[in-house]
């Protein structure tokens, strides 16, 4: 009961959702309402807001699910379940989850691109090599090459491993980087 008591406090749970709105409160791609203008004063030149307002959400997230070999079951299991979670609260535009071991490509992991927070996972790109050998780098450099250079909306990235490789480079987009630890180690960018 005293080894669990000092583990809690040394490695406390933290609640990502709190983190995650915390994220989203301080960061510049804040989803904000936009009232449109009212119609009786725009004939005139006058632009006042109206009644109504369009909601700007959440714009591209990515989330890393780690695959490799130091990832038990029942790790793997809550990494899907708490990215399921982020997708239903914050329902962004578009979504992309990839599983890495490796690397991304098959038969290392996948590329999964969701339409829809409540699509299902598609089984096939959930896959493992058990090794680690690309490190987190291959989905930085992903978003990099696919999201960032073509200049699509990246709210965040959120990385679900439990930080059993070296340290990734850090990214131009460092700020937009949510780790989820599933260990005490620390990168050395981004939000933990």
């Amino acid at each position: 009961a005293l080894r669990k008591f000092i583990e809690d406090l040394v490695n406390p749970q933290i609640d990502w959702r709190k983190i995650l709105q915390k994220y989203v409160s301080e960061s510049d791609d804040d989803p904000t309402m936009y009232k449109i203008p009212n119609r009786r004063y725009a004939s005139r030149d006058i632009y006042l807001p109206g009644l109504k307002g369009k909601e700007e959400g959440f714009g591209t997230v990515v989330i890393a699910v780690d695959t490799s070999g130091s990832i038990g079951q029942d790790e793997y299991n809550t990494f899907l379940a708490e990215s399921r979670s982020v997708l239903k609260t914050f329902q962004p535009k578009e979504i992309y989850i990839i599983y890495c071991s490796d690397g991304m490509d098959p038969p290392s992991g996948g590329i999964d691109r969701l339409a829809s927070a409540a699509q299902p996972l598609d089984k096939s790109k959930q896959m493992s090599t058990g090794g680690n050998g690309g490190g987190f780098d291959p989905p930085i450099k992903w978003v990099e090459e696919n999201l960032i250079k073509k200049g699509k909306d990246l709210a965040c990235m959120i990385y679900f491993t439990d930080g059993g490789a070296e340290d990734p480079e850090k990214p131009k987009w460092h700020r937009k980087m949510i780790w989820a630890m599933t260990t005490s180690h620390k990168m050395p960018f981004g939000k933990h």
